[in-house]
């Protein structure tokens, strides 16, 4: 089944799922949702004969206030103790549909993950994982070679990974729609950090310091 895993901030699941169908039947593209309650993720599926495809290919991510980030799913694989890295390239392989090229891969947690084992892992396994991709085939042999693509693989946990793609031109400039800032230490508070937060979600970097150059100051109201 056609599918979108939407990336929300855990507590509004709801409120991202309704934009998604509210903003896709402005343009002709009907669908229903399923929230996973606390998460931070939205499952969306596009009624046939849409594809999550065409879903990504005609609603701008920009336009959308709860939905974070979004990848299109292509399928979701169980993970053996061992050879994790073989599980995902044949689960790839026998997915019976085609995608985007892909030249990188991006290992995604979830925004509550709260174990650290897990986030240890996701860190060391992009290396060994991009390799492995690599070599089968699914992945450019130039990682910084253009691509209208990026593939992308979501960890819930350690035994599943959920599989699928993101597009160059529409989607989060910063993965799950989150900017990671280091709280400066000569900031007077952590209000730094979301008057940092603010420019980079909501500014072009071409235009931050028009805004913000020459000695101005931001304010946390």
């Amino acid at each position: 089944m056609e599918q979108i895993l939407v990336f929300c901030r855990p507590g509004f699941e709801t409120e991202a799922g309704r934009e998604m169908t509210d903003s896709a039947s402005e343009r002709g593209i009907f669908g229903y949702f399923e929230p996973l309650k606390d998460q931070g993720l939205v499952r969306f599926y596009p009624a046939v004969p849409e594809t999550a495809d065409d879903v990504m290919a005609r609603l701008p991510l920009e336009e959308l206030v709860f939905v974070r980030d979004w990848i299109v799913v292509l399928g979701q694989f169980r993970l053996p103790e061992t050879d994790r890295v073989g599980a995902v390239i044949e689960g790839i392989r026998g997915l019976g549909r085609g995608f985007p090229g892909c030249a990188r891969l991006e290992v995604r947690l979830p925004e509550n993950n709260a174990d650290g084992d897990l986030g240890n892992f996701a860190r060391k396994w992009v290396s060994p994982l991009s390799r492995g991709l690599r070599g089968a085939g699914l992945l450019k042999a130039d990682q910084n070679a253009p691509a209208p693509a990026r593939l992308e693989v979501f960890l819930p946990d350690f035994t599943s990974a959920v599989v699928g793609f993101s597009l160059a031109d529409n989607r989060a400039r910063y993965v799950g729609g989150i900017p990671r800032l280091r709280l400066p230490a000569s900031a007077p508070s952590r209000s730094a950090l979301k008057l940092e937060e603010a420019w980079k979600v909501f500014l072009p970097p071409e235009q931050e310091l028009d805004y913000l150059g020459g000695g101005k100051k931001a304010a946390d109201l």
